[in-house]
């Protein structure tokens, strides 16, 4: 019971560490934006995640709370439900992604905010797959690869960040900074997740794709 209590609080002190320092260094991204570019240019910036961020959402589709639940319950099943969601997010994601893409001329008139848009279209598949591992870690009571990640990634974002304001570049190469460091922390999380479950033992058990869906809208609608 000491251990169990001693895991818990150690995992709630890092992800209360890992939350606080990855607000901090949003605003940090914020702020630099801000000041490099003006209103109009962390307006921009806003514009086109906003557009980005809910459809991001509608592609997890609550997977990421019932492999959580799921899998602390059943470790075994991890390949099986990484599988389905992986399925789940090409097709929901690669749709979504697509039309925000053939959509984006209506979403605005602002030329930046479209161009914005279609560069950070990518992010509505890449930020449900990377929770999916974050899912898996949470389901392990494994918290320290989630902290090092999220703060790992906005560190070299906000970095390569002020580098490009440095040399010149606008709102539209942040954005892509945005979206190409996101991608970064994708292949990291999977490296991390390979790495850590290289002595795991796994059984493959059949789960219905439809089902586990299925189940997972319930999370998706209480969510909304």
């Amino acid at each position: 019971m000491n251990i169990t209590r001693r895991k818990l609080s150690q995992n709630t002190l890092t992800l209360l560490f890992s939350n606080s320092g990855s607000a901090l260094l949003s605003f940090a991204l914020s702020a630099l934006i801000g000041r490099a570019l003006g209103q109009e240019g962390l307006g921009i910036y806003a514009a086109a995640l906003a557009w980005i961020f809910p459809l991001s959402l509608m592609a997890d589709f609550g997977l990421n709370t019932l492999i959580t639940r799921d899998l602390a319950q059943y470790p075994e099943a991890e390949y099986s439900y990484l599988r389905v969601a992986i399925y789940q997010r090409l097709v929901m994601g690669g749709v979504l992604m697509l039309s925000a893409i053939l959509a984006a001329p209506l979403l605005s008139e602002n030329l930046r905010v479209i161009q914005g848009i279609i560069i950070s279209a990518p992010l509505i598949l890449i930020t449900p797959l990377f929770s999916m591992f974050t899912a898996v870690f949470r389901a392990r009571q494994c918290m320290w690869p989630i902290a090092a990640l999220n703060l790992g990634m906005l560190v070299v974002q906000v970095s390569a960040t002020a580098a490009i304001f440095a040399w010149g570049y606008g709102v539209i190469t942040a954005l892509a900074v945005n979206t190409l460091t996101s991608a970064g922390q994708l292949a990291t999380a999977w490296g991390l997740w390979r790495w850590l479950s290289s002595d795991g033992k796994h059984i493959a058990i059949h789960i219905g794709i439809r089902e586990t869906i299925s189940k997972a809208g319930v999370f998706a609608i209480a969510a909304v």
